[in-house]
């Protein structure tokens, strides 16, 4: 009778011990999809201040220092890679190009009318929300996104926010 009992004791330790790996690894991968945003979002920082039309008031030495300095943390900053593989089907591989390709066109409307892109753009992001009223929604994006793995939903969303306030910050610096 010892022996059905020490085996049983056995596989609990070990699916307590893979248990606890799993949410390890949960964290592991929430921790570095963090670290990735923060990555782009100093990225975007940092190529905003390299692109700002706010630099030609500055004297020509103040300028190049500003320019300088920000190629430097670029370099800096490309140093570091994050990496977190999302594992996907072959439907799911399309419904992401699909995603990409719809804010890939949301950037190219942006330098020809501001307002409509920040319009569809908060279309997108709406469409994106886990809550019931939140605005207008754009189903043809609806449908690409909802056959996206919840990490590239999650990112979209991240990504749709991030881009919405580059527009915001571009249009009322008049950088447009």
């Amino acid at each position: 009778m010892e022996k059905p009992s020490r085996l049983r004791f056995m596989r609990e330790s070990i699916t307590n011990i893979l248990d606890q790996i799993d949410a390890r690894v949960s964290f592991l991968r929430e921790t570095a999809i963090e670290l990735d945003e923060e990555k782009r979002k100093l990225f975007n920082v940092l190529t905003s201040i390299k692109t700002t039309n706010d630099l030609s008031l500055l004297s020509e030495v103040d300028k190049e220092e500003i320019l300088a300095t920000s190629d430097r943390m670029l370099c800096r900053l490309n140093s570091v890679e994050i990496q977190v593989i999302t594992t996907r089907d072959e439907d799911q591989v399309n419904a992401l190009q699909t995603v990409n390709m719809y804010i890939d066109n949301l950037v190219e409307m942006f330098k020809q009318n501001a307002n409509q892109a920040i319009h569809l753009g908060r279309m997108y992001l709406n469409t994106c929300s886990s809550e019931s009223n939140v605005g207008i929604v754009d189903e043809k994006f609806q449908k690409a996104i909802i056959a996206c793995t919840a990490d590239d939903q999650k990112k979209i969303r991240k990504r749709l926010e991030s881009l919405l306030m580059t527009f915001s910050h571009a249009k009322s610096s008049n950088q447009i």
